[in-house]
């Protein structure tokens, strides 16, 4: 009973610290990806420092917004366009080419989101790329979610 006990309390330690070097991590790589990114973009860290949003110097636009989990994984999320505005037919047109691209986009899946968004989501574990990797990544999801915006929705 006392080694079950003692063991259940080590398998939670442990679980705890993994978790928490997790999350450390996802924030650290996303203050990392600040700094790397600071100079091309306005970066602003949003809730526990689990959310990086970049935005453009000039317009203020809102490019991408990068969360990290607790996992490891980053999701990378930019705005395409909006298909609110669009007409059935034009939506409908739009959600076919959208799979279709999605059979072949070198980065990143297109989708429309149920508030009527057309957004380019990428996904990447931080433990398989290096910081400098991660920043290159953000900035082809940027420029390829700025190359739909015309592709798509003109």
């Amino acid at each position: 009973m006392i080694r079950s006990i003692f063991a259940t309390t080590v398998a939670l330690i442990v679980l705890a610290a993994a978790s928490t070097t997790a999350q450390t991590t996802g924030g650290m790589t996303l203050d990392a990806l600040g700094a790397q990114l600071g100079s091309l973009y306005e970066c602003s860290l949003a809730g526990n420092g689990d959310a990086l949003t970049l935005s453009h110097r000039t317009t203020g636009n809102e490019l991408v917004t990068l969360s990290s989990t607790p996992n490891g994984i980053i999701t990378m999320s930019a705005v395409v366009g909006q298909a609110t505005t669009l007409s059935d037919d034009h939506r409908a047109t739009l959600s076919s080419t959208l799979l279709n691209l999605n059979t072949r986009l070198p980065i990143g899946t297109l989708a429309i989101e149920k508030n009527g968004a057309v957004t380019l989501r990428h996904h990447v574990g931080i433990r398989h790329a290096s910081i400098t990797e991660l920043t290159t990544i953000v900035v082809s999801l940027i420029n390829a979610a700025e190359s739909h915006r015309f592709e798509l929705l003109g």
